[in-house]
């Protein structure tokens, strides 16, 4: 067992005895905070929701969580079997999609910013398979002038979905504004592919 897993099982057990839950009801509080905000949002209520969100990122086992997305720390069940390797391995995918859905709902509730930039991208950290949320990192990169990574995101929207026209057409602008005009004209060529009525095809 390594130290780092060590580590990760005692903050995990400090963090259980600090509210003095079981893991079943600390993840169910969890789950219910993130619910709370979600709601919040579709009630309109904004801002309380991004402050709702950002308590439920700063929980001790969503902080672990991200040390783990980062390749830090590693919890494995604290050596106690496969029973409890096999626990440790569902809580950390459950508190791993929590922690990735908050981020992701959290990203747009910050605005234009800097901040909501990085929520978006240790969205994707975390969860790297997911098309829009590269397209919606690429939007806002490009909104705040890096193009570097809007380009980035781009590409990586593509790759999950080529033939998905609104990256393509992201790329062909982003293409175009960095002067790469060959690569501007390939990505026409798929952007035609994804959609053969697209105005610019």
């Amino acid at each position: 067992m390594s130290f780092a897993s060590v580590n990760a099982a005692k903050a995990s057990k400090d963090a259980l005895r600090a509210h003095g839950e079981t893991a079943e009801a600390l993840e169910a509080r969890l789950v219910g905070a993130y619910e709370s905000a979600i709601r919040g949002v579709a009630a309109g209520h904004r801002d309380a929701a991004r402050e709702r969100l950002q308590v439920l990122l700063r929980e001790p086992l969503l902080q672990q969580q991200q040390r783990e997305d980062a390749g830090q720390d590693t919890f494995d069940g604290n050596g106690k079997g496969p029973a409890a390797a096999a626990a440790a391995a569902g809580r950390r995918r459950r508190f791993g999609r929590l922690r990735f859905l908050a981020l992701r709902n959290l990203a747009p509730l910050l605005g234009d910013s800097w901040e909501g930039l990085e929520a978006a991208c240790a969205a994707a950290q975390a969860d790297p398979s997911d098309c829009e949320l590269w397209g919606s990192i690429a939007a806002l990169a490009a909104r705040l002038g890096d193009l570097a990574l809007s380009r980035h995101a781009t590409e990586r929207a593509l790759a999950l979905r080529p033939r998905a026209a609104p990256p393509a057409e992201r790329l062909v602008l982003l293409l175009g504004a960095a002067g790469d005009w060959r690569g501007a004209v390939r990505a026409l060529l798929l952007l035609g592919r994804a959609d053969g009525a697209h105005p610019w095809w």
